[in-house]
């Protein structure tokens, strides 16, 4: 019987508006990593998911400390829009 070739097990997915996070997607969802930590921030079974929460953390780091619900809103908007315009 021969052996079975291996499986690339997963794949790291970047990109300079992730800031410090990364994306590892495997046969089954998408790991959302922050760089030098071991655990995983969470999983998402689509890409939009993932890319949902990158928007919703980029949004946070990127904003004062206080802000207004509107303020907020539009930083969010700002970066999940960077992102969605990316990969049209």
């Amino acid at each position: 019987m021969a052996k079975a070739e291996a499986k690339k097990s997963s794949v790291r997915i970047t990109d300079e508006l992730f800031g410090d996070y990364y994306l590892s997607r495997d046969e089954n969802q998408f790991s959302l990593m922050r760089e030098g930590f071991t655990a995983p921030v969470g999983y998402y079974s689509s890409l939009g998911g993932a890319l949902n929460k990158i928007a919703r953390i980029r949004s946070i780091q990127d904003t004062p400390e206080q802000v207004t619900l509107r303020e907020y809103i539009d930083a969010y908007n700002k970066i999940s829009n960077q992102i969605i315009e990316k990969f049209k």
